[in-house]
């Protein structure tokens, strides 16, 4: 045994690796290490570095324990606990006074969880198999960084977070988690870009492979460097490599990087469906190493409940028999129900096929699947549909088939620019009720437009239908379209002007039309700014005819009256403590309905009538204020509002105290004032606010 010290090793503890097995010229020497390496107390049996061995004192059986050291424990010296076939439930109670603990052995216990194992910062060795753990968090072996092994072999455990047992303080070499209920695992718990040995989660359930951080690989790193087992699982689907974080084009690279990375699949199953094509793209890197893909390469044949049920897969290796990998969409949330649906990226396409179902309101096709297809192509033949609204998936439609329908307008469907859709290359309506194509279609290759022998109508306005179809050099026999022009049914572009009788030079209407509708759509957003800012306007306008005399009349008794809700104890503090003691120094008289009003008194006629007796209303926003919860509150500002527009003598000030913003408040005029800054903001300490306040209230009076 040589001392081993690996660069990516977080402990503190000493490690020792077998040298008669890992040769230190050896390019993967720090590998073998970490499959061969040992601390100095399992080395060294008979001295001070030589560990105790620690017992277990049950409190109350089954329950409750802790730990009992011999009585010539030495707290710096190594020391192990093993304790099996117990009857543990949870760990010692005072595990955690046990910091020179290096081996922790409670296999076949009763342990349901083990939150508190991070204390146990030197702990080299865990292993607690044939527990009754559920769950492991990634907090769990957190701040642990001198821990090699971990073993949760035969437990119950259903959930991992991502980056288990692989966060930024640990690098555990060998990990176990085999035998357990897990059905899903987290990308990150087997793509790790750190040293170790082998972590295996043979006879597990898995199903899939989730990317719950949204994971990526880094192509300039190299990951793993032992070995990940996922033997002995039921038959899963391939990942969705893009999902978890491998994007097809990165495939010649992620060999190279990941070349360290022994993953055994054992006699693990696959199916062959849509999930294995983008894979077998590149099958030219791979090979002749094709057990990366498949296990028992070339003999490996597709699982009989899944799609190409008995096929050897050694058949998709061909291109051409590849339009077999497909997935069935119709349990897809997305998939409209009663039909068809399936994803074949072979072919770069997601199908959905609604032909002869009844589809009575288009909202029934708002969504639409997504899958390694990047292509969309609808057929809704024969569905009773009477219009096609837009939906933001017609992006990705190559291929829509709407015939045998009862459309008589398909204007609604391309209602956008018609570089909208991008990928378009067919629209089918045979047998159609239109009577017109849209004016947008100018902008597509007529030979995408598929309407068979169902005449539209043909006008002197629609002439540039059979120029289109010129321009682009549609065969006729193969894609033809018809009208009917003056009783007659003729192919499009043979219809003329001549023939229609159309007027050379007609009388032009379309500047007028144009002008009149630019006059009508600016009187129009006219009248919905003002409608939209009218409380604005009106309080500018206000503002504008405010007198600058000061106010003289014999009714205004008081110069300022406060507004605030008196149930909010930060307001009112500061409305009592500050800004009242503050206008009463400068020599002003204010009311405030807490001090000033008499105890008996009816509130809302009080509140009416210091209001017309005060020259100056000052209102401050508070949350509960503009909550409009407190009739006297409303009260008070409908009526100071009132006054405002009443007399142009009169001003209000408002003080934004818990910076509201227009979305807080439904009050129209509340909403005004802040939308036009009209107010003071609390932002400043308390002194400058009731100085600044004061100012303005002494300039108006």
């Amino acid at each position: 045994m040589v001392p081993w010290s690996p660069s990516q090793w977080k402990g503190d503890q000493e490690l020792l690796c077998d040298s008669s097995v890992c040769k230190t010229v050896a390019a993967d020497y720090d590998t073998c290490c970490s499959c061969h390496s040992k601390g100095l107390w399992e080395i060294d049996k008979h001295s001070k570095r030589s560990s105790q061995a620690l017992h277990i004192e049950y409190v109350r059986f089954g329950s409750n324990a802790f730990v009992l050291p011999p009585s010539d424990f030495n707290t710096s010296a190594p020391a192990n606990l093993v304790h099996r076939h117990g009857t543990l439930r949870v760990l010692p109670s005072n595990i955690c006074d046990f910091q020179n603990l290096k081996l922790l052995d409670l296999t076949s216990n009763q342990l349901t969880h083990i939150n508190t194992i991070s204390c146990l910062r030197n702990l080299e060795i865990l292993k607690l198999e044939y527990n009754k753990l559920v769950y492991l968090s990634n907090e769990t072996f957190q701040n642990m960084s001198n821990l090699r092994s971990v073993s949760l072999a035969n437990n119950q455990i259903k959930e991992m977070d991502p980056h288990a047992f692989n966060g930024d303080s640990i690098n555990i070499f060998n990990f176990d988690l085999s035998g357990n209920n897990l059905t899903k695992i987290d990308v990150t718990n087997l793509v790790m870009d750190k040293l170790y040995c082998e972590i295996n989660y043979e006879n597990n359930l898995f199903q899939e492979i989730e990317n719950i951080l949204g994971w990526k690989v880094n192509t300039s790193l190299h990951y793993g460097s032992g070995t990940v087992t996922v033997a002995k699982n039921p038959p899963m689907h391939f990942p969705d490599y893009e999902y978890v974080g491998f994007s097809v084009d990165q495939f010649p690279k992620l060999f190279k990087i990941m070349r360290n990375t022994n993953f055994y699949f054992g006699n693990n199953t696959y199916y062959c469906d849509c999930r294995l094509e983008p894979v077998l793209r590149f099958s030219n890197i791979w090979k002749p190493d094709y057990s990366f893909v498949f296990p028992n390469f070339p003999d490996y044949i597709c699982p009989p409940d899944g799609p190409n049920a008995g096929i050897n897969a050694k058949l998709f290796l061909d291109k051409t028999e590849r339009d077999k990998l497909t997935c069935d969409l119709h349990g897809d949330l997305n998939c409209p129900s009663r039909c068809d649906c399936f994803d074949q990226p072979s072919r770069d396409r997601i199908v959905v096929n609604c032909t002869d179902q009844e589809i009575s309101h288009p909202e029934f096709l708002k969504r639409m699947p997504k899958g390694f297809g990047h292509n969309l192509e609808l057929y809704f033949k024969n569905t009773g549909m009477k219009r096609f609204p837009f939906f933001k998936y017609l992006k990705r439609v190559s291929i829509l088939d709407v015939s045998y329908n009862s459309f008589e307008d398909i204007n609604s469907l391309f209602s956008v620019d018609i570089a909208y859709f991008e990928k378009l290359k067919k629209v089918i309506i045979l047998n159609h009720s239109l009577s017109d194509l849209p004016d947008s279609f100018k902008k597509l290759d007529a030979n995408f437009i598929y309407l068979g022998e169902t005449p539209i109508i043909c006008d002197c306005t629609n002439l540039w239908i059979g120029e289109w179809r010129k321009v682009y050099n549609v065969n006729k026999t193969i894609n033809p379209l018809l009208c009917n022009a003056n009783g007659k049914i003729l192919h499009v572009e043979e219809v003329t002007k001549e023939f229609l009788g159309c007027n050379e030079n007609p009388f032009q209407w379309d500047w007028l039309i144009i002008l009149s509708s630019v006059i009508v759509s600016l009187l129009a957003v006219i009248f919905g700014l003002f409608m939209f800012f009218q409380y604005e306007i009106l309080i500018m306008f206000r503002m504008m005819r405010q007198t600058k005399k000061p106010v003289t009349a014999q009714n205004l008794y008081y110069d300022v009256y406060i507004s605030y809700d008196v149930n909010e104890l930060d307001v009112r503090i500061w409305v009592l403590g500050d800004l009242r003691k503050t206008l009463l120094k400068n020599g002003l008289k204010v009311y405030d309905t807490v001090v000033d009003t008499l105890p008996g008194s009816n509130r809302g006629e009080v509140i009416s009538t210091k209001i017309a007796q005060s020259k100056q209303i000052i209102v401050v926003l508070s949350k509960t204020y503009t909550m409009e919860d407190d009739p006297f509150c409303v009260q008070e500002f409908r009526g100071a509002v009132n006054h405002f527009f009443r007399n142009k003598s009169k001003s209000l000030l408002l003080i934004n105290y818990d910076n509201i913003q227009t979305s807080d408040v439904s009050d129209p005029y509340m909403k005004a004032f802040l939308r036009l800054g009209k107010y003071i903001s609390f932002a400043d300490r308390y002194e400058k606010i009731t100085n600044k306040v004061c100012s303005i209230v002494k300039t108006k009076t």
